[in-house]
């Protein structure tokens, strides 16, 4: 495939609330943190609305998520990670309205599909590790909306509801790096997983970056 678009080695993410996946916290508040992530997953109503107006009045100077603010503003155009298959009618898809809502909440000036899915790949969050797809997996079954011919936005910023890894965002980052070469392109995960057991604390805003090392990404932290 010559107009593969080549995998980016590391990419700036953020994050805001952290959640322990089933089977391994056992704590009140690691059994909270996954109604929470469930409810935006699922788009349960209130959910999202809620995560959001919280990291709005967090994102500010002094806060604990001010180093979340260079992802959004008014100049920052965001864009929903595409679901593991082709969009179909009706179908969930909670990072488009994860993107309604920070627009609506007035902390990105607009949302734009520019990314879609063009052929299926397993769902991270239902395979095994070994199984689960990775960066150069999406970047071959990505592609590129015709709104982005429409894109004169210099700062782009890639949503998802969970990020794990990375490797779906990275990938997502480097499509779209691919095709707008003088974008400045972030992502950031509303939830990002913690594996190894109990959680803390449910807000817990993070900058990092996912790294690509060999065939997979991984996320620091």
């Amino acid at each position: 495939m010559p107009n593969l678009p080549k995998c980016l080695s590391n990419i700036r993410f953020g994050s805001f609330l952290t959640y322990s996946p089933q089977g391994r916290g056992i704590s009140e508040i690691s059994n909270k943190s996954r109604i929470i992530t469930y409810g935006i997953k699922d788009d349960r109503p209130g959910y999202i609305e809620y995560c959001i107006s919280r990291l709005k009045e967090e994102i500010v100077p002094g806060k604990r998520a001010e180093s979340l603010a260079s992802l959004f503003g008014n100049d920052v155009v965001i864009v929903p990670c595409p679901r593991s298959a082709p969009m179909v009618a009706g179908a969930l898809w909670s990072p488009r309205s994860i993107c309604a809502q920070l627009v609506q909440q007035g902390l990105a000036k607009e949302s734009s599909i520019l990314l879609e899915r063009v052929n299926p790949v397993a769902k991270s969050s239902t395979s095994s590790p070994e199984r689960r797809p990775k960066p150069l997996d999406h970047v071959r079954t990505l592609g590129i909306s015709k709104q982005i011919e429409l894109v004169g936005a210099n700062k782009i910023t890639i949503i998802d509801d969970v990020i794990t890894k990375g490797a779906t965002l990275i990938a997502a980052a480097s499509v779209l790096k691919h095709h707008l070469p003088d974008a400045s392109i972030s992502v950031f995960g509303l939830v990002r997983t913690i594996s190894y057991g109990e959680i803390s604390a449910i807000m817990e805003p993070v900058l990092g970056e996912i790294t690509v090392t060999g065939n997979d990404a991984n996320r620091n932290p």
